[in-house]
Formats: C-alpha cells, structure tokens, sequence
C-alpha cells in the first residue's frame, strides 16, 4: 500500500472567518494535494458545525476524518449534536468520516487511526475555577447544573469518553504496530504550557484529561513494541512530547497555515 499524506489542523474556529478569509484556507489546503485532511475538533461553533463540516466536504477533493471539540457542542446538547453528525456523515460515504464513530480506520498493514473528543475531568488545579469558562453556559447538558454537579458531569463525560477509547486503542494494538489517536483535550499536563505558570491552577483542570493520560499509558505498557502518537488540540498552543518509550503527544496550534503538519502513513 502506497504511502498516504495526512494534512492535520486543530482549532480553526471557522466561525471567526470571512468568506474570503474562509475561501483562501480552502485553497492553502488544495494547493498542498494531500491524500486526508484530519481534524482534531473545534472545527467551529455548535451552530454552524454542520454547515462548515459541509461546506468542507463539498470544496476539498480529499477525504475529511474529523472529531469534535468543546466549541463543536455550543448552543445545542451533546446528545443532538452526535445525532446530527451521524445524519451528515450519511450523506457522504467514503468523503467523511467521523472518527469518533468507528471503532479503527486502518490505512496500512502497520498503521490505524483511533479517536474521539475526549473531554477535561478538573482533576488537576482549582477545579473550581472552571465556573469561569463558557462551557458550561453554552452546553445545555451542564447548563441547569451547579458548580458541584457541573464539574461531576465534566468527569463523566470524560470518563465515558475515555472508556471508548480504550476499546477502539485495545482492538487497534491487536492488528496494527503504529496507533494514531485522536482527541481534543490534551491527556498530559507536560503537553500543555500551563506547569509551573502563575495561571497553571486556572488552566489545567479545564486544558487536560488525566484519566485518558492514565489509560493511554497503561494500554501501551503491555505493549512495549507497539507505538501511540497522540494528536489533540484545545489548548491553541502548540507542543510536542516524548510520554514515555512508545507514546508521543503532539498538540496542534491554533495556525490554519503551518507547514509542518503533514503526517506520513506509512
């Protein structure tokens, strides 16, 4: 199977764009003739998601895989904004795909795509200090909730969404050498920029999962010859580190017109 070339962007927030604006990252895009495009979430606004996700698809002459970000479920619930991209997701078979959806997306004999959102668990920091984000106002599923039961259902979510992919990363390393996983939140506080800052107790319960960090790394212990590269976003700060012998992080920034986000799969 011939190499194939993976542009990936995280956090374009298409919503901020002008249609000229819009227009031109279409075209950097085309202009660079990968094989996929890959997104890694917060694509845009709950309310427009599904008109970019389509415009996208209908403009690229390349296949989209894609998850969601936090931004993605604004102005709508959780629940209605998966039932919508599973309708979308119809219209296009073989053009887009959400891969938060599949259990494993196989692009060679040795290498597998893997992911979902995944979703912060205010396990580190003053978790309490998450009132001060927007999430929870915009979200309607933590909307009606306290403080209290707002940070449980922030971990619940991510628990859930931690559990799934487990799953799909168990069923991957079963098949394939080199994992490829995708989600939006950062699941290492060393992927972010936050340690040992002045604002590093605001940030970190909101910018990182640490459940899906423990899983990950528990996972690719009993698999030391197998490789994880973890792509994620959110934090519109771009970073990259070694987790341990096989398990890389790397953390897109918020730069619709980077060069170096080309991924090889070989």
């Amino acid at each position: 199977m011939a190499v194939q070339k993976a542009l990936w962007y995280s956090d374009l927030h298409l919503n901020f764009l002008s249609e000229k604006k819009l227009t031109l990252f279409i075209d950097s895009i085309i202009s660079r003739n990968p094989d996929l495009v890959w997104l890694t979430g917060d694509i845009t606004t709950g309310k427009k998601l599904i008109e970019h996700l389509e415009l996208l698809v209908n403009r690229l002459p390349f296949p989209i895989y894609f998850i969601i970000g936090n931004h993605d479920y604004w102005g709508s619930s959780i629940e209605q904004t998966h039932e919508n991209i599973r309708e979308l997701v119809k219209k296009y078979p073989g053009r887009l795909f959400w891969v938060s959806d599949k259990l494993s997306l196989p692009f060679s004999e040795s290498t597998v795509l893997i992911g979902n959102e995944g979703w912060y668990d205010a396990m580190l920091g003053w978790p309490r200090h998450l009132v001060f984000t927007w999430d929870w106002f915009h979200i309607s599923n933590f909307r009606a909730l306290g403080c209290c039961k707002r940070i449980t259902s922030f971990q619940k979510v991510a628990a859930d969404f931690t559990s799934k992919m487990r799953e799909s990363l168990l069923s991957a390393l079963n098949t394939h050498d080199h994992v490829y996983a995708m989600t939006h939140i950062p699941p290492w506080a060393e992927a972010t920029h936050d340690v040992g800052t002045f604002f590093g107790w605001f940030w970190l319960p909101y910018n990182v999962s640490v459940k899906m960090g423990m899983m990950f790394k528990e996972v690719m212990e009993q698999f030391p010859n197998k490789k994880l590269t973890v792509l994620c976003g959110h934090t519109h700060s771009k970073k990259s580190v070694q987790i341990s012998g096989n398990i890389n992080c790397h953390v897109a920034g918020a730069d619709m017109y980077r060069l170096d986000n080309l991924i090889e799969l070989a």
